[in-house]
Protein backbone atom coordinates (compact mmCIF):
# COMPACT_ATOMS: atom_id res chain seq x y z
CA UNK A 1 0.00 0.00 0.00
CA UNK A 2 1.36 3.39 -0.99
CA UNK A 3 0.56 5.82 1.78
CA UNK A 4 -0.14 9.19 0.16
CA UNK A 5 -0.75 12.21 2.34
CA UNK A 6 -1.05 15.69 0.90
CA UNK A 7 -2.50 18.07 3.45
CA UNK A 8 -3.49 21.56 2.43
CA UNK A 9 -3.92 24.26 5.01
CA UNK A 10 -5.36 27.58 3.87
CA UNK A 11 -5.25 30.97 5.53
CA UNK A 12 -8.64 32.05 6.80
CA UNK A 13 -10.11 35.12 8.41
CA UNK A 14 -11.01 35.05 12.07
CA UNK A 15 -13.30 37.64 13.63
CA UNK A 16 -12.82 38.52 17.30
CA UNK A 17 -14.32 41.30 19.36
CA UNK A 18 -11.91 43.51 21.24
CA UNK A 19 -12.43 46.37 23.57
CA UNK A 20 -10.19 49.44 23.60
CA UNK A 21 -11.28 52.52 25.49
CA UNK A 22 -14.77 51.03 25.78
CA UNK A 23 -14.99 50.64 22.00
CA UNK A 24 -15.50 47.40 20.02
CA UNK A 25 -14.37 46.26 16.60
CA UNK A 26 -13.11 43.29 14.59
CA UNK A 27 -9.86 42.24 12.97
CA UNK A 28 -8.56 39.73 10.41
CA UNK A 29 -5.73 37.34 11.21
CA UNK A 30 -3.70 35.89 8.34
CA UNK A 31 -1.17 33.09 8.85
CA UNK A 32 1.62 32.30 6.38
CA UNK A 33 4.53 29.86 6.17
CA UNK A 34 2.81 27.34 8.46
CA UNK A 35 4.52 23.93 8.77
CA UNK A 36 3.46 20.82 10.71
CA UNK A 37 5.52 17.66 11.23
CA UNK A 38 3.84 14.59 12.77
CA UNK A 39 5.37 11.15 13.45
CA UNK A 40 2.79 8.35 13.60
CA UNK A 41 3.36 4.85 14.97
CA UNK A 42 1.46 1.85 13.54
CA UNK A 43 1.38 -1.62 15.05
CA UNK A 44 -0.87 -4.62 15.81
CA UNK A 45 -2.72 -4.75 19.12
CA UNK A 46 -3.39 -7.92 21.11
CA UNK A 47 -6.79 -8.41 19.48
CA UNK A 48 -5.38 -8.54 15.94
CA UNK A 49 -6.53 -5.05 15.01
CA UNK A 50 -4.25 -2.33 13.60
CA UNK A 51 -3.36 0.38 16.13
CA UNK A 52 -2.13 3.94 15.54
CA UNK A 53 -0.61 6.48 17.93
CA UNK A 54 1.01 9.89 17.82
CA UNK A 55 4.73 9.67 18.61
CA UNK A 56 6.01 13.21 18.02
CA UNK A 57 4.70 16.48 16.66
CA UNK A 58 6.16 19.89 15.89
CA UNK A 59 4.65 22.97 14.29
CA UNK A 60 5.84 26.40 13.28
CA UNK A 61 3.88 29.50 12.35
CA UNK A 62 6.13 31.64 10.19
CA UNK A 63 4.19 34.90 10.25
CA UNK A 64 0.98 36.26 11.74
CA UNK A 65 -0.56 39.49 10.50
CA UNK A 66 -3.41 41.31 12.27
CA UNK A 67 -5.47 44.05 10.67
CA UNK A 68 -8.56 45.77 12.10
CA UNK A 69 -11.43 46.13 9.65
CA UNK A 70 -14.07 48.48 11.09
CA UNK A 71 -14.26 52.13 12.15
CA UNK A 72 -11.26 53.69 13.91
CA UNK A 73 -9.13 50.96 12.33
CA UNK A 74 -6.35 53.52 11.70
CA UNK A 75 -6.08 53.88 15.47
CA UNK A 76 -6.30 50.19 16.36
CA UNK A 77 -3.81 49.17 13.70
CA UNK A 78 -1.14 51.05 15.64
CA UNK A 79 -1.35 48.26 18.24
CA UNK A 80 -1.32 45.33 15.84
CA UNK A 81 2.31 44.38 16.47
CA UNK A 82 1.48 43.87 20.17
CA UNK A 83 -1.20 41.30 19.22
CA UNK A 84 0.65 39.31 16.56
CA UNK A 85 3.21 37.70 18.85
CA UNK A 86 0.77 36.28 21.47
CA UNK A 87 -1.52 35.00 18.68
CA UNK A 88 1.43 33.28 17.04
CA UNK A 89 2.42 31.65 20.33
CA UNK A 90 -1.14 30.53 20.99
CA UNK A 91 -1.39 28.90 17.56
CA UNK A 92 1.91 27.07 18.04
CA UNK A 93 0.67 25.71 21.37
CA UNK A 94 -2.65 24.45 19.98
CA UNK A 95 -1.79 22.95 16.59
CA UNK A 96 -0.06 19.75 17.78
CA UNK A 97 -2.68 18.87 20.39
CA UNK A 98 -5.35 19.22 17.69
CA UNK A 99 -3.39 16.97 15.31
CA UNK A 100 -2.80 14.37 18.04
CA UNK A 101 -6.49 14.47 18.92
CA UNK A 102 -7.40 13.72 15.29
CA UNK A 103 -5.02 10.73 15.28
CA UNK A 104 -6.52 9.46 18.52
CA UNK A 105 -9.92 9.73 16.87
CA UNK A 106 -8.70 7.43 14.09
CA UNK A 107 -7.43 4.99 16.72
CA UNK A 108 -10.89 4.89 18.28
CA UNK A 109 -12.31 3.92 14.88
CA UNK A 110 -9.69 1.18 14.49
CA UNK A 111 -10.68 -0.27 17.86
CA UNK A 112 -14.20 -0.70 16.49
CA UNK A 113 -12.99 -2.39 13.31
CA UNK A 114 -14.55 -5.83 12.88
CA UNK A 115 -11.96 -8.60 12.57
CA UNK A 116 -14.48 -11.41 12.05
CA UNK A 117 -18.03 -11.81 10.89
CA UNK A 118 -20.51 -14.67 10.94
CA UNK A 119 -21.59 -15.96 7.56
CA UNK A 120 -24.36 -18.17 8.93
CA UNK A 121 -25.08 -20.30 11.98
CA UNK A 122 -22.04 -22.53 11.50
CA UNK A 123 -19.39 -20.53 9.62
CA UNK A 124 -17.48 -17.32 10.31
CA UNK A 125 -14.53 -15.51 8.70
CA UNK A 126 -11.50 -14.28 10.65
CA UNK A 127 -9.45 -11.50 9.03
CA UNK A 128 -7.44 -10.23 11.99
CA UNK A 129 -3.82 -9.10 11.60
CA UNK A 130 -1.37 -11.99 11.98
CA UNK A 131 1.94 -10.08 11.85
CA UNK A 132 3.27 -6.71 12.85
CA UNK A 133 2.76 -3.94 10.33
CA UNK A 134 5.78 -3.48 8.06
CA UNK A 135 6.64 0.06 7.00
CA UNK A 136 9.24 1.03 4.40
CA UNK A 137 9.99 4.29 2.63
CA UNK A 138 7.65 3.41 -0.24
CA UNK A 139 4.90 1.27 1.25
CA UNK A 140 3.19 -0.22 4.27
CA UNK A 141 2.32 -3.95 4.41
CA UNK A 142 -0.41 -5.50 6.56
CA UNK A 143 -0.94 -9.27 6.77
CA UNK A 144 -4.55 -10.25 7.49
CA UNK A 145 -5.55 -13.82 8.26
CA UNK A 146 -8.50 -14.40 5.90
CA UNK A 147 -9.78 -17.83 6.97
CA UNK A 148 -13.15 -19.53 7.43
CA UNK A 149 -13.85 -21.36 10.69
CA UNK A 150 -16.68 -23.33 12.24
CA UNK A 151 -18.54 -21.28 14.81
CA UNK A 152 -17.47 -22.35 18.32
CA UNK A 153 -15.36 -25.18 16.89
CA UNK A 154 -12.25 -23.82 15.19
CA UNK A 155 -10.29 -26.42 13.25
CA UNK A 156 -7.40 -25.78 10.89
CA UNK A 157 -7.69 -27.32 7.39
CA UNK A 158 -5.12 -29.89 6.20
CA UNK A 159 -3.45 -27.35 3.87
CA UNK A 160 -1.48 -24.14 4.30
CA UNK A 161 -1.94 -20.69 2.76
CA UNK A 162 0.43 -19.86 -0.13
CA UNK A 163 2.83 -16.91 0.06
CA UNK A 164 1.34 -13.64 -1.18
CA UNK A 165 3.24 -11.39 -3.58
CA UNK A 166 1.85 -7.96 -4.46
CA UNK A 167 2.90 -5.74 -7.41
CA UNK A 168 6.22 -3.98 -6.83
CA UNK A 169 5.48 -1.02 -9.09
CA UNK A 170 2.38 0.64 -7.74
CA UNK A 171 0.18 3.38 -9.12
CA UNK A 172 -2.71 3.01 -6.64
CA UNK A 173 -2.92 3.83 -2.96
CA UNK A 174 -3.97 0.36 -1.80
CA UNK A 175 -3.29 -3.19 -3.00
CA UNK A 176 -5.28 -5.95 -1.29
CA UNK A 177 -4.19 -9.53 -1.97
CA UNK A 178 -6.62 -12.37 -1.21
CA UNK A 179 -5.17 -15.87 -1.59
CA UNK A 180 -7.23 -18.83 -2.76
CA UNK A 181 -6.74 -20.21 0.75
CA UNK A 182 -9.74 -18.09 1.80
CA UNK A 183 -12.08 -19.91 -0.60
CA UNK A 184 -10.55 -23.32 0.11
CA UNK A 185 -10.92 -22.86 3.87
CA UNK A 186 -14.58 -22.02 3.19
CA UNK A 187 -14.99 -25.22 1.18
CA UNK A 188 -13.37 -27.21 3.98
CA UNK A 189 -15.67 -25.72 6.65
CA UNK A 190 -18.86 -26.14 4.60
CA UNK A 191 -17.96 -29.73 3.71
CA UNK A 192 -17.13 -30.61 7.32
CA UNK A 193 -20.46 -29.11 8.42
CA UNK A 194 -22.35 -31.18 5.84
CA UNK A 195 -23.64 -28.01 4.23
CA UNK A 196 -22.55 -28.85 0.66
CA UNK A 197 -25.68 -30.76 -0.26
CA UNK A 198 -28.74 -30.11 -2.33
CA UNK A 199 -31.99 -31.85 -3.20
CA UNK A 200 -33.00 -31.51 -6.85
CA UNK A 201 -36.66 -32.03 -7.76
CA UNK A 202 -38.62 -31.82 -10.99
CA UNK A 203 -40.05 -28.45 -9.91
CA UNK A 204 -36.55 -26.98 -10.20
CA UNK A 205 -36.28 -27.97 -13.87
CA UNK A 206 -37.49 -25.22 -16.27
CA UNK A 207 -41.01 -25.88 -17.52
CA UNK A 208 -39.93 -25.63 -21.16
CA UNK A 209 -37.26 -28.32 -20.77
CA UNK A 210 -38.00 -31.54 -22.71
CA UNK A 211 -36.17 -33.47 -19.99
CA UNK A 212 -38.13 -34.13 -16.81
CA UNK A 213 -36.89 -35.57 -13.56
CA UNK A 214 -38.95 -38.75 -13.73
CA UNK A 215 -38.56 -42.42 -14.63
CA UNK A 216 -40.02 -41.80 -18.09
CA UNK A 217 -37.19 -39.44 -19.12
CA UNK A 218 -34.54 -41.67 -17.57
CA UNK A 219 -36.24 -44.67 -19.11
CA UNK A 220 -35.07 -43.54 -22.55
CA UNK A 221 -31.57 -44.70 -21.64
CA UNK A 222 -32.51 -47.10 -18.81
CA UNK A 223 -35.58 -49.07 -19.98
CA UNK A 224 -35.48 -51.31 -16.90
CA UNK A 225 -35.96 -48.25 -14.68
CA UNK A 226 -39.35 -47.37 -16.16
CA UNK A 227 -40.44 -51.01 -15.99
CA UNK A 228 -39.63 -51.26 -12.28
CA UNK A 229 -40.94 -47.79 -11.38
CA UNK A 230 -43.39 -46.71 -14.09
CA UNK A 231 -44.37 -43.06 -14.41
CA UNK A 232 -42.85 -41.89 -11.12
CA UNK A 233 -41.15 -38.66 -10.28
CA UNK A 234 -37.58 -38.74 -9.09
CA UNK A 235 -35.35 -36.85 -6.66
CA UNK A 236 -31.59 -36.32 -6.88
CA UNK A 237 -29.73 -35.89 -3.59
CA UNK A 238 -26.39 -34.23 -4.33
CA UNK A 239 -23.70 -33.95 -1.65
CA UNK A 240 -19.96 -33.41 -1.46
CA UNK A 241 -17.61 -36.30 -0.77
CA UNK A 242 -14.49 -34.11 -0.52
CA UNK A 243 -13.98 -30.37 0.01
CA UNK A 244 -13.94 -28.43 -3.27
CA UNK A 245 -10.61 -27.02 -4.43
CA UNK A 246 -10.19 -23.56 -5.96
CA UNK A 247 -7.13 -22.53 -7.95
CA UNK A 248 -6.34 -19.03 -9.22
CA UNK A 249 -3.78 -18.62 -12.01
CA UNK A 250 -3.10 -15.98 -14.66
CA UNK A 251 -6.56 -14.53 -15.05
CA UNK A 252 -8.47 -17.79 -14.55
CA UNK A 253 -10.22 -19.33 -11.56
CA UNK A 254 -11.15 -23.01 -11.64
CA UNK A 255 -12.94 -25.08 -9.03
CA UNK A 256 -12.79 -28.86 -8.74
CA UNK A 257 -15.83 -30.34 -7.00
CA UNK A 258 -16.22 -33.93 -5.80
CA UNK A 259 -19.53 -35.45 -4.81
CA UNK A 260 -22.13 -38.16 -5.19
CA UNK A 261 -25.58 -38.28 -6.74
CA UNK A 262 -28.17 -40.47 -5.02
CA UNK A 263 -31.06 -41.11 -7.42
CA UNK A 264 -34.40 -41.90 -5.79
CA UNK A 265 -37.92 -42.62 -7.04
CA UNK A 266 -41.00 -41.19 -5.31
CA UNK A 267 -43.37 -44.12 -4.74
CA UNK A 268 -47.16 -43.75 -4.82
CA UNK A 269 -47.25 -43.74 -1.00
CA UNK A 270 -44.77 -40.80 -1.05
CA UNK A 271 -41.92 -42.91 0.33
CA UNK A 272 -38.55 -42.95 -1.46
CA UNK A 273 -36.83 -45.87 -3.18
CA UNK A 274 -33.07 -45.68 -3.76
CA UNK A 275 -32.26 -46.47 -7.38
CA UNK A 276 -28.53 -45.98 -7.91
CA UNK A 277 -25.61 -43.81 -6.85
CA UNK A 278 -23.16 -42.02 -9.14
CA UNK A 279 -19.86 -40.44 -8.13
CA UNK A 280 -19.32 -37.03 -9.68
CA UNK A 281 -16.22 -34.98 -10.46
CA UNK A 282 -17.01 -31.56 -11.87
CA UNK A 283 -14.83 -28.69 -13.04
CA UNK A 284 -16.25 -25.19 -13.12
CA UNK A 285 -14.93 -21.74 -13.96
CA UNK A 286 -15.59 -18.78 -11.70
CA UNK A 287 -15.85 -15.05 -12.27
CA UNK A 288 -15.17 -12.68 -9.38
CA UNK A 289 -16.32 -9.08 -9.04
CA UNK A 290 -16.33 -6.31 -6.44
CA UNK A 291 -19.76 -4.96 -5.58
CA UNK A 292 -20.34 -2.56 -2.67
CA UNK A 293 -17.27 -3.62 -0.69
CA UNK A 294 -18.03 -7.32 -1.22
CA UNK A 295 -16.42 -10.04 -3.32
CA UNK A 296 -19.18 -11.58 -5.41
CA UNK A 297 -19.01 -14.28 -8.06
CA UNK A 298 -20.67 -16.71 -10.41
CA UNK A 299 -19.72 -20.14 -11.78
CA UNK A 300 -20.22 -22.01 -15.06
CA UNK A 301 -19.78 -25.72 -15.71
CA UNK A 302 -16.69 -26.78 -17.68
CA UNK A 303 -16.66 -30.57 -17.40
CA UNK A 304 -18.65 -33.31 -15.71
CA UNK A 305 -17.39 -36.85 -15.15
CA UNK A 306 -19.58 -39.60 -13.70
CA UNK A 307 -18.47 -42.98 -12.39
CA UNK A 308 -20.83 -45.72 -11.15
CA UNK A 309 -21.33 -46.32 -7.46
CA UNK A 310 -23.85 -48.99 -6.49
CA UNK A 311 -27.15 -49.76 -8.24
CA UNK A 312 -30.40 -51.51 -7.32
CA UNK A 313 -31.85 -51.39 -10.82
CA UNK A 314 -29.16 -53.17 -12.80
CA UNK A 315 -26.41 -51.73 -15.04
CA UNK A 316 -26.25 -47.95 -15.20
CA UNK A 317 -25.40 -46.38 -18.61
CA UNK A 318 -23.08 -43.70 -17.24
CA UNK A 319 -22.24 -42.08 -20.59
CA UNK A 320 -25.88 -41.41 -21.41
CA UNK A 321 -26.67 -40.16 -17.93
CA UNK A 322 -23.88 -37.56 -18.05
CA UNK A 323 -25.86 -35.52 -20.56
CA UNK A 324 -29.05 -35.67 -18.50
CA UNK A 325 -27.21 -34.78 -15.28
CA UNK A 326 -25.51 -31.85 -17.00
CA UNK A 327 -28.92 -30.50 -17.97
CA UNK A 328 -30.16 -30.88 -14.40
CA UNK A 329 -27.07 -29.22 -12.89
CA UNK A 330 -27.13 -26.28 -15.29
CA UNK A 331 -30.85 -25.78 -14.80
CA UNK A 332 -31.16 -26.37 -11.05
CA UNK A 333 -27.83 -26.52 -9.21
CA UNK A 334 -25.79 -23.67 -10.67
CA UNK A 335 -28.56 -21.04 -10.31
CA UNK A 336 -28.79 -21.86 -6.58
CA UNK A 337 -25.01 -21.73 -6.17
CA UNK A 338 -24.77 -18.44 -8.05
CA UNK A 339 -27.55 -17.00 -5.92
CA UNK A 340 -25.45 -17.64 -2.81
CA UNK A 341 -22.25 -16.36 -4.44
CA UNK A 342 -24.03 -13.16 -5.44
CA UNK A 343 -24.51 -12.32 -1.75
CA UNK A 344 -20.74 -11.87 -1.53
CA UNK A 345 -18.04 -11.92 1.13
CA UNK A 346 -17.43 -8.54 2.80
CA UNK A 347 -13.97 -7.05 2.39
CA UNK A 348 -12.09 -5.77 5.46
CA UNK A 349 -13.44 -2.29 6.14
CA UNK A 350 -12.40 0.58 8.39
CA UNK A 351 -14.98 3.14 9.42
CA UNK A 352 -14.99 6.26 7.22
CA UNK A 353 -12.70 4.66 4.56
CA UNK A 354 -14.08 4.06 1.06
CA UNK A 355 -12.56 2.30 -1.95
CA UNK A 356 -12.36 4.51 -5.05
CA UNK A 357 -12.49 2.86 -8.51
CA UNK A 358 -11.32 -0.60 -7.36
CA UNK A 359 -10.07 -3.09 -9.97
CA UNK A 360 -9.46 -6.83 -9.60
CA UNK A 361 -6.64 -8.97 -11.04
CA UNK A 362 -6.30 -12.77 -10.89
CA UNK A 363 -2.70 -13.90 -10.40
CA UNK A 364 -1.23 -17.23 -9.35
CA UNK A 365 -2.82 -18.30 -6.04
CA UNK A 366 -4.08 -14.78 -5.38
CA UNK A 367 -6.70 -12.18 -6.25
CA UNK A 368 -5.36 -8.62 -6.18
CA UNK A 369 -7.62 -5.63 -5.63
CA UNK A 370 -6.03 -2.32 -6.63
CA UNK A 371 -7.79 0.83 -5.50
CA UNK A 372 -7.45 4.37 -4.27
CA UNK A 373 -8.81 5.22 -0.82
CA UNK A 374 -10.97 8.11 0.37
CA UNK A 375 -11.19 9.02 4.05
CA UNK A 376 -14.43 10.71 5.14
CA UNK A 377 -14.02 12.20 8.66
Amino acid sequence: MHPVCKPRIESKSYTESVELCRMSGSFDVSVSRLSISETIGLTRDNTGRPAVRSIACSSNVGKVRVRFTKRRRWLYNLFCRFLERPIKSALNRQICPKVSSAINGLEENLKKMKISFRVNNFAEVDYSLVNRIKISRRAMDLDFKGEFYRVRNRKEPPFKPPPISLPRHSSRMLYLGISDFLANSAGFVFHEAGALRMKITDRMIPKNSPFRLNTKSFGMIMPQLEKLYPNMNMIINLHSTRPPVLRAANGNITIQAFGALDMLAILPNSSLASLFVLNIHASVSARINIVRMKLTGSVTLNRLKLTPGHSRVGPVPVAGLELLIQIAIKAAVLPKVNEKLARGVPLPKVKNLDFVNPTLMVNRDILVIATDVLYRP
